[in-house]
This record gives C-alpha cells, sequence and structure tokens, in this order.
C-alpha cells in the first residue's frame, strides 16, 4: 500500500470512500496518503493488525480528521512523520499502544489542530522524539511520561504549548 495514493510534488485529489477494504494482511502503510490534501474518507473499521511500517502515512494530507481510535498498532514499529502537517488533525488516538515504535520524530510536525492527551502511551521503548510536536500550535497538554535518559528530544516542543511532566498531579 506503500504511497498508493501519494503524490511527490503535488497535492492528491483522490477522496474515494476505502471503508470497506480489507487491510488486514497490510504491513506497510508509509507514505499512502501523503501530500493527499482532500482526503477525508473514515478508515475507522480498518484491521491495521499486521501493520508494522506506517511512516507519513498522513503526511501533508491537509484535510483528515478522521476517526482512526480503534485502529490497532501493537506491531508498529515505524510511525515517524505519520501525521507531519496533516494540518486539521485531531482525533483521539490516546488508546494507541506504540510501545514497539523507537522514533516518534516528526510524528506530529506542523499538525496545527492536534491537542489530544497521548499520556497513557507506554513511551519507554523510544529513544528518538525530535521535533514530535514541533509548530503542532494548539498541542498544549502535559505529558506523564517518563523518557529514557539518553532519549533524543531535540525540538520536541519547540512551537507548542506541550511539555513533560511525570509529576503532574493529572499523572498520579
Amino acid at each position: 500500500m506503500d504511497s498508493i495514493f501519494q503524490s511527490k510534488y503535488l497535492p492528491t485529489s483522490f477522496n474515494g470512500d476505502l471503508s470497506l477494504w480489507d487491510v488486514s494482511r497490510v504491513g506497510s502503510f508509509q507514505s499512502m496518503f501523503k501530500n493527499n490534501a482532500v482526503f477525508t474518507s473514515d478508515l475507522s473499521a480498518w484491521d491495521t493488525g499486521s501493520a508494522d511500517i506506517m511512516n507519513e502515512l498522513f503526511a501533508g494530507a491537509t484535510s483528515f480528521n478522521s476517526d482512526i481510535s480503534s485502529w490497532d498498532i501493537t506491531k508498529v514499529i515505524s510511525i515517524g512523520g505519520i501525521f507531519k502537517q496533516a494540518h486539521s488533525f485531531n482525533s483521539d488516538i490516546s488508546s494507541w499502544e506504540p510501545e514497539l515504535c523507537p522514533h516518534f520524530g516528526d510524528m506530529f510536525e506542523g499538525s496545527h489542530s492536534f491537542n489530544v492527551d497521548l499520556s497513557k502511551w507506554n513511551v519507554s521503548s523510544c529513544l528518538h522524539f525530535g521535533e514530535m510536536f514541533l509548530n503542532a500550535s494548539k498541542f498544549n497538554q502535559v505529558l506523564c511520561w517518563s523518557l529514557p535518559p539518553d532519549a533524543d528530544t531535540d525540538d520536541m516542543f519547540t512551537g507548542s504549548g506541550g511539555f513533560i511532566d511525570p509529576t503532574a498531579p493529572k499523572c498520579n
């Protein structure tokens, strides 16, 4: 499924109904809707339990904000930039379980609408958080995460109001 509806140079205008697609055996969704400026299709029923690659899946999909809260990402090992520049995205993905992902870099970079509390995520295996919320201007969550001491957090919250504080009252 890699890059199937992606445009490398110009925004794509595909917005067909994909709600009934059987993706239960798909491993890689990398860049599938990248730079697709009009895509808003309902993907809530997709069975993503076999997925292991989701890099830049919705990067640059500026209109996408469908409910994908029920997606199973427990096998995903690569998710960097999944919502990068997805300006409208603000779906509640707090129930996702990304325990195997070592790289969250650029995940919400430039996602201007995103403001979901991800404190319940277990990020103990992740080492790269660089630019995760860079310029995600509405993001103002206090995350209850305890990061590994050698984690890369360069520009993690630059341009956003978010921060990490595992001792915040809501974290107890």
